[in-house]
């Protein structure tokens, strides 16, 4: 791989993990703003779920569901 590859792809996943911080921010603020008892209940793990429902390539790993 060149220099040029390995740049674009640690920008690609910078990229997706500001994303994915916006959206946990996003649902954080909206769950203590209007007080959604099942948000705020289970909202890493619901934060969880729906980044692996929206990866539909890679299954859950076993040691995620113990």
């Amino acid at each position: 791989m060149s220099k040029r590859s390995i740049v674009g792809l640690t920008n690609k996943a910078s990229l997706i993990a500001i994303f994915l911080l916006l959206y946990w921010v996003f649902i954080f603020s909206v769950s203590t703003v209007f007080g959604f008892k099942a948000l705020r209940e289970d909202l890493t793990e619901s934060f969880f779920m729906a980044i692996l429902a929206y990866s539909h390539c890679s299954p859950v790993p076993s040691w995620f569901i113990e």
